[in-house]
Parts: structure tokens; C-alpha cells; sequence
């Protein structure tokens, strides 16, 4: 017999996770989980392997987006909209599959760079 010990999402992927004591399963899997992704200027995904510091970026669910810090820098905390006008949709690569991806505005890419 199999026991779930524990439930972790990564709201952007290869940042952070988020343990939670219980989820909503939709149709593209738990909730908020990684519904995001950051991207190269070819639309490359980035991910821990390339750029360990990624790991130092806490993201947190808040009831209109997400929140953002890093873990040891001292910058301002990011807040990314759930509801947000996407001024552009363009293709992802993320691993061997393509995706149709919509980007923030540039406040949002800066704050990453």
C-alpha cells in the first residue's frame, strides 16, 4: 500500500515549492503548479540545473497572484497578477515539447534579470 507523505507544487518552475497540506486536482493537475516558466530571449525555458540561484527565489500563493523574494538578496518582493492583460503569446520550448506561452511586461522580466 502507498501513502501520500506530502504535497509540493512549484508555481513557476524551478523556483521554489510550495508544501501544502492539501490541493485541487484540475484538469492540468494540482493547482498553481508550475503554470509558469521562465524563458530565454529564444523562449528556451531556464531551469535549476543552469542557474542554481533559482532555487533562492520563494514563491508564496496569494488570493490575486503570486509573491516573490529572494532568499538572501535584498531587493523588493515581485507581485505577478493572475489576472493580467498578456501583451504578447508566442511559442515555449520547454524539454522536447512546444507550448503556446503568454508573457508579463518587461517591469516583470526585469525583476528576474
Amino acid at each position: 500500500m502507498l501513502t501520500l507523505s506530502e504535497i509540493n507544487i512549484y508555481p513557476i518552475k524551478s523556483l521554489s515549492g510550495i508544501s501544502l497540506q492539501s490541493s485541487v486536482v484540475e484538469e492540468r493537475g494540482l493547482k498553481y503548479d508550475r503554470r509558469w516558466v521562465l524563458v530565454d530571449e529564444s523562449n528556451k525555458f531556464f531551469t535549476q540545473r543552469d542557474f542554481p540561484e533559482m532555487a533562492l527565489i520563494k514563491v508564496s500563493v496569494e488570493p490575486d497572484g503570486l509573491k516573490l523574494q529572494h532568499k538572501t538578496k535584498t531587493i523588493e518582493p515581485l507581485f505577478i497578477r493572475f489576472e493580467f492583460t498578456h501583451p504578447k503569446r508566442d511559442k515555449v520550448v520547454i524539454w522536447n515539447d512546444t507550448v503556446e506561452g503568454e508573457f508579463y511586461n518587461q517591469t516583470i522580466d526585469g525583476w528576474f534579470s
